[in-house]
């Protein structure tokens, strides 16, 4: 707090050995502060990918059977107005690239090297 107030030049508390208080200025320097805080973290809030709203098209591709058990999961995604859902629930192994396909589950010993694929989960 010192190098603060001497960097600006003005004394921003009152100190005692019992007690501390903001003086005038230290007042309007916490008020402006936090009006840029207030400010800054808004425009965080606005350019971080989570606060932007779902939009385009997700083609889905997995098992019919993990597709009935995750369809209330699938369906909730309808509160986007602006994400248009393509679920296609098919046990077939497809070509994911010519069918479109932006995100596929699969069932298997291990993902093809040919595609970029991560293990969710291991079943013994």
């Amino acid at each position: 707090m010192a190098a603060l107030e001497a960097d600006l030049g003005v004394v921003l508390l009152h100190r005692t050995t019992r007690a501390m208080a903001l003086t005038e200025e230290g007042q309007r320097y916490l008020q402006q502060v936090r009006q840029l805080l207030y400010a800054m973290e808004e425009l965080e809030q606005q350019l971080r990918p989570a606060s932007q709203p779902l939009q385009g098209k997700l083609h889905i591709q997995l098992p019919s059977g993990l597709g009935q058990r995750f369809m209330p999961q699938l369906l909730a995604f309808q509160q986007h107005s602006a994400l248009r859902l393509e679920v296609a629930l098919d046990d077939r192994l497809s070509d994911l690239i010519s069918e479109g396909v932006d995100v596929a589950i699969r069932l298997s010993e291990a993902p093809p090297a040919s595609l970029a694929a991560r293990t969710l989960a291991k079943q013994d």
